[in-house]
């Protein structure tokens, strides 16, 4: 239960039922106070983000009885949900474009039959798929931090699964996409 002493704007929440339950229930609450929970279905939410906009919000949901997180498009006002990846595609970390209208996140599909992780981006229109923009490398993982204020760079980190630290890369998007490591502090 998170509690703040002032007005503030809650641009992202992470909540975790993997071990406590099967699903998290979201709430919003009115400048004046009132309290609602939103009618969606059950689910473990997970990564909750705010569009800055304010209007959406999106989310990873593994629905009862199943183990992949998905990404879901939150209509807050309409307290609606829809699916924006397929059912089979693991999702994690999504985070806005500062327009509202497109999403980053990592993921995992097959590239000639085997599983691959990396960065996709989708529009929010619900009609679209997810493209593929990097391809992290055997054992490694790739997990977005931010897009650039103009929308032409993403960046993302590259790490070796539960070993020492990542690194930080920079995407330029265009074709191809561009990766550059960006230098350690």
């Amino acid at each position: 239960y998170l509690e703040f002493p002032a007005d503030a704007v809650l641009y992202s929440v992470h909540p975790h039922a993997h071990y406590r339950g099967y699903h998290v229930e979201l709430r919003q609450r009115t400048p004046d106070g009132k309290e609602t929970p939103l009618r969606l279905p059950p689910a473990d939410y997970t990564g909750l983000r705010i569009s800055p906009d304010g209007k959406l919000a999106i989310a990873v949901a593994a629905p009862p009885g199943t183990q992949i997180g998905n990404l879901f498009l939150i209509d807050l006002a309409a307290e609606t949900s829809i699916r924006l990846t397929p059912a089979d595609m693991p999702a994690r970390s999504p985070v806005w474009k500062a327009d509202s209208r497109e999403i980053v996140f990592a993921g995992a599909g097959k590239i000639d039959g085997q599983e691959v992780t990396g960065l996709f981006r989708i529009l929010i229109t619900g009609a679209a798929t997810p493209e593929r923009l990097t391809s992290a490398a055997a054992a490694h993982t790739h997990t977005p931090g931010g897009w650039t204020a103009d929308g032409r760079q993403i960046v993302f980190t590259d790490a070796e699964i539960n070993r020492g630290p990542a690194d930080i890369m920079l995407l330029t998007l265009g074709s191809p996409p561009v990766v550059t490591p960006l230098p350690r502090p």
